[in-house]
């Protein structure tokens, strides 16, 4: 009679390793929508994609006119500061007066932005890690293998306007500037990350 509770406890046993490791081995997708605060890395994805994109528009030769720069964004988007005042920064790198008003300038720069975004997606072969709710207590991630890849991207476009017809004098683009993280996990506690954001001590490529 002894032996059949031990082996009793010994199936069980079995049956919840079969099933811990079942679990272990779901692959879950992983597509994360982007919440402020974000991380540096996160930040640094995105204003360097802008700042990639800024670079590949071409720009008119009107050094020494008086013109009033003005960007268009969807009111979604984060980083609007950010590209107007690079946008302001260039112009005048450019040789641009800038004006204060519409009504001081010989001419209108107007760089509308159809997208300035950043896209997470990646795969999860473990336990996603859970809490709140119907739960009171917090499963942590047990994580097999966890691949995140995180894209920052930016479609820019440069047009010139004369403030008095509303003519377009010139344009450029639209243009794209892309950014990539990729982060690792295996094994739960083995991590690393490729990424092409240039390093402090490397200019942009």
């Amino acid at each position: 009679m002894g032996r059949r509770p031990a082996a009793a406890r010994v199936h069980a046993a079995r049956i919840c390793s079969t099933a811990l490791l079942a679990a272990l081995c779901v692959s879950c997708s992983i597509d994360t929508a982007i919440r402020s605060p974000r991380s540096a890395t996160q930040q640094l994805l995105q204003t360097v994609a802008i700042d990639r994109a800024l670079e590949r528009l071409e720009w008119p030769e009107l050094v020494g006119k008086q013109v009033f720069v003005d960007t268009g964004a969807p009111g979604d988007m984060i980083d609007t500061q950010y590209l107007s005042v690079a946008l302001e920064t260039l112009a005048a790198s450019e040789g641009f007066q800038l004006a204060a008003s519409p009504d001081e300038a010989d001419l209108e720069l107007t760089l509308l932005a159809g997208a300035i975004s950043l896209d997470v997606t990646g795969r999860l072969f473990g336990i996603r890690g859970t809490g709140g709710g119907l739960i009171p207590f917090t499963i942590p991630e047990l994580a097999i293998y966890r691949r995140v890849n995180t894209r920052g991207m930016a479609r820019l476009r440069l047009s010139l306007i004369d403030p008095d017809t509303r003519g377009i004098l010139f344009q450029s683009g639209p243009v794209e500037g892309r950014t990539t993280h990729n982060s690792f996990t295996a094994l739960f506690v083995i991590h690393w990350s490729r990424s092409d954001l240039p390093k402090l001590d490397e200019p942009d490529p």
